[in-house]
């Protein structure tokens, strides 16, 4: 009988897609390099030539389950993390108008302009956008987000609004909430976001360095209140960020600014931005950064 049941669900599962139009996409970007000083590293480069700390692999899959609703997950595999494959997308998306949805499930973050497209690199220039500004340690979120786009005259525009909590590896944001706007007009594009969380990063070398200072508690009383300072346990965090971009095909020119800060944190603030342009002949694109 157990046999039995188990071809008949084996049979439901393969026989499930004939209901739905399934898409699968594959990305794949293979990327070496290494340092040139034996003595310095940069960004998981070091002397020795390597492809672990940028190469990515992943398969999108994307099925309707109804006329308005829809399945997406992203399964992806990292050289920096010996290539183990993990869901970083998996969410359902319900249409409410042919001009805004919604997303529960994990989702990606609308942190950057390019966000959407961050790990399969056909819509920049670059081999990796420039990890100071779009280094961040959590780029997903289990929870909901909601999809607005419009035209008002020539512009194209739309807003993101998304609630719910990331983690990665010991790393959490909890009650973590945004709102993102993006506008396009011909060649001119702009975009800013907000997002607001509570971090909790835990390092156990502070630790045992608040550890020994609140010992001295007893005989300086805020002693205690100032470690915990050095500490970020559920800090009250604020991300900001603006990209502009002129592309007018033959040329382009964009940058983009950040400013994450961290309350009664160690490192109060950090601002990070970039400015890069290119021209394009063919099939290459000659840029500086």
């Amino acid at each position: 009988m157990k046999n039995k049941l188990a071809l008949l669900s084996l049979a439901g599962l393969f026989a499930a897609p004939t209901f739905a139009e399934i898409q699968i996409n594959g990305f794949a970007n293979l990327i070496g390099g290494m340092t040139l000083d034996d003595d310095e590293a940069v960004y998981g480069y070091d002397s020795d030539f390597t492809f672990n700390p940028a190469s990515v692999f992943g398969l999108q899959v994307r099925g309707d389950v109804s006329d308005k609703l829809s399945a997406t997950a992203q399964l992806v595999g990292r050289g920096s993390e010996d290539y183990d494959a993990s869901f970083e997308w998996a969410y359902m998306t319900y249409a409410l108008s042919s001009n805004s949805s919604i997303s529960a499930g994990r989702v990606r973050l609308p942190l950057f302009k390019y966000s959407a497209s961050l790990d399969v690199g056909y819509s920049y220039h670059w081999l990796t956008p420039p990890d100071s500004v779009y280094g961040v340690l959590i780029n997903n979120m289990d929870g909901v987000r909601y999809d607005y786009t419009n035209y008002y005259g020539d512009w194209e525009y739309g807003f993101q609004v998304f609630g719910g909590r990331g983690e990665n590896g010991d790393i959490d944001a909890e009650k973590l909430v945004g709102v993102s706007f993006e506008a396009t007009r011909d060649w001119f594009s702009v975009r800013s976001i907000y997002a607001h969380t509570e971090f909790t990063s835990p390092n156990e070398d502070l630790t045992t360095l608040t550890d020994a200072i609140s010992n001295f508690s007893a005989v300086v009383p805020t002693v205690t209140s100032l470690s915990n300072n050095f500490l970020l346990e559920e800090d009250s965090t604020g991300f900001f960020e603006l990209a502009l971009a002129i592309d007018k095909y033959d040329w382009f020119v964009g940058a983009e600014y950040t400013h994450i800060n961290l309350k009664d944190a160690p490192i109060a603030a950090d601002d990070a931005w970039f400015i890069t342009a290119g021209m394009r002949f063919g099939k290459f694109t000659p840029h500086i950064t």
